[in-house]
């Protein structure tokens, strides 16, 4: 299955730190484009247009970034997103060879009915909403649909192997990973223990995620030489 570049136009960007708010307050959205044999750039896009795109595309589908007379075949590498106002707030992008496989992550979609939640009022727990493969980047898909009428019973699992992907696309993933599976409704017991749980306010949610931004990833070294061109403060 053949993945169509999308185009995205840019422009080289020589504004850093603190001015780059500017851009963002002229719904201008700052990036850089980084790559085993591409120099990192930075680079400005236009908000509602990368929007669009991304909306297409998602994180493994081919943009072509159009800046001036070079066109360069990319995927979005990462997007950080502010936890307060959920927009994106700088996006990375990786500069791809067509002809060299690259690993990466392909949202789930689940579908259809699963007689476990529609006649026994169960709960449908998707274990995994990504899957990790390598392709080529035009054999990439913008997510991949999993068929839950399977699931009949809260003993029913579905796993890796039952997941079908396009022709040119490995599942790096055990076989015998589950995505996705039916829990059977709680009692009251359950529910009247969950209401006096606290909940969790809004400063803690920010923190936990921050924390999990700074702990959960390590740079490649084409990521920290790309950030290396980023003032730290932007």
């Amino acid at each position: 299955m053949s993945n169509e570049r999308i185009p995205l136009k840019a422009t080289i960007r020589t504004v850093k730190g603190k001015q780059v708010k500017n851009l963002r307050i002229a719904n201008q959205l700052p990036a850089v484009i980084y790559g085993k044999d591409q120099e990192s750039q930075l680079i400005t896009l236009d908000q509602l247009e990368f929007s669009k795109v991304i909306e297409q595309t998602g994180e493994t589908g081919l943009i072509e970034v159009d800046i001036g007379k070079a066109k360069i075949p990319c995927i979005v590498r990462d997007q950080q997103v502010s936890p307060v106002k959920n927009h994106v707030l700088h996006v990375d992008f990786f500069a791809v060879d067509l002809k060299e496989k690259i690993e990466a992550d392909i949202p789930l979609i689940f579908i259809g009915q699963s007689a476990a939640v529609v006649d026994e009022d169960g709960t449908l727990i998707e274990v995994k909403s990504e899957i990790h493969v390598e392709a080529l980047p035009t054999d990439l898909v913008h997510e991949i649909e999993v068929d839950i009428s399977s699931l009949k019973t809260f003993e029913d699992a579905l796993t890796i192997a039952d997941i079908k992907v396009p022709a040119g696309i490995t599942i790096l993933d055990s076989s015998e990973d589950t995505i996705a599976k039916v829990e059977p409704p709680r009692s009251e017991e359950e529910l009247a223990a969950l209401e006096e749980k606290p909940a969790e306010t809004e400063a803690e949610a920010i923190e936990k995620v921050e924390s999990e931004t700074k702990e959960g990833t390590a740079e490649t070294p084409a990521e920290a030489e790309a950030k290396k061109s980023e003032d730290k403060s932007e």
